[in-house]
């Protein structure tokens, strides 16, 4: 079975909002699907995620806020394979805003299980991956954020079909008193063609309270469409993104270069 991703294979098509969703109002440094693959035990990968904005939104939702729109996203990670199952990954978010100003954003912790891998003939996949984040209240406007939830999908020779479906958690919103998680779905549909190149497309949302959805209006909805290429020792997804709704960035052009360490 071709497999888009190598090495690790979780951090295929580049999709699903790592941190607080990929919203107006909040940083987008990592965007990434979450897929049925993880490192192996004792393997050690390292990934560099950089998304710009050159068309977006620019006016902040609160006093001091830093938006996506004209700015671009640095995030080096290091994922390793705890278990055959379990893999734990560690990002450091880089932002370069519109004025050409360097910060560092914070930093995001995450874990990973998939109890339930696809089968090199092909077949199903399940997994749950959670995420902390600890951001510069310039990048969000809850600065410790708790999100994650599930992936499932269908992977052959053929095929790559995946869906996400977050939640998130602001534990600390200065402008929200409601503890109600936002939900955040995520989906792609890729074709393999042949052992190196894959192209297809993801979707990411951010619809708001999963108890009292947003308007559609204030939603956020983007579509990518992407491109991947597989070698033995390298990997890079690359994507062209399209905002459908006044709250989305109108244009985000978003990569990943993977790059395996080694077993340790």
């Amino acid at each position: 079975m071709a497999k888009l991703i190598q090495y690790p294979r979780i951090l295929l098509a580049v999709a699903m909002a790592l941190t607080t969703g990929f919203t107006h109002a909040d940083i987008s440094p990592v965007i990434q699907i979450f897929t049925g693959g993880l490192d192996g035990k004792g393997e050690l990968t390292t990934s560099l995620h950089v998304n710009g904005t050159p068309q977006g939104i620019t006016s902040g939702s609160y006093p001091g806020e830093i938006m996506n729109g004209g700015g671009v996203r640095i995030t080096p990670e290091l994922s390793y394979g705890l278990l055959e199952s379990v893999e734990g990954s560690l990002y450091l978010p880089v932002v370069v805003d519109e004025h050409g100003q360097w910060n560092v954003a914070g930093g995001i912790g995450r874990l990973t299980w998939v109890p339930i891998e696809a089968p090199d003939e092909g077949g199903w996949f399940l997994g749950t991956t959670w995420a902390f984040s600890d951001y510069n209240w310039k990048y969000s406007q809850a600065t410790l954020n708790l999100n994650g939830g599930f992936t499932a999908g269908y992977d052959d020779d053929d095929w790559l079909l995946v869906i996400n479906a977050f939640l998130n958690w602001g534990l600390n919103d200065r402008y929200q008193s409601s503890n109600v998680p936002g939900l955040e779905p995520a989906f792609a549909a890729k074709h393999y063609f042949g052992e190196n190149l894959t192209l297809g497309f993801e979707y990411y949302g951010a619809i708001g309270p999963i108890a009292h959805p947003e308007p559609i209006q204030l939603q956020s909805h983007t579509i990518f469409a992407t491109i991947d290429w597989d070698e033995e020792d390298w990997s890079i997804n690359f994507g062209i993104g399209r905002g459908l709704t006044r709250e989305t960035d109108d244009w985000t052009i978003k990569s990943i270069l993977f790059v395996p360490i080694g077993n340790y």
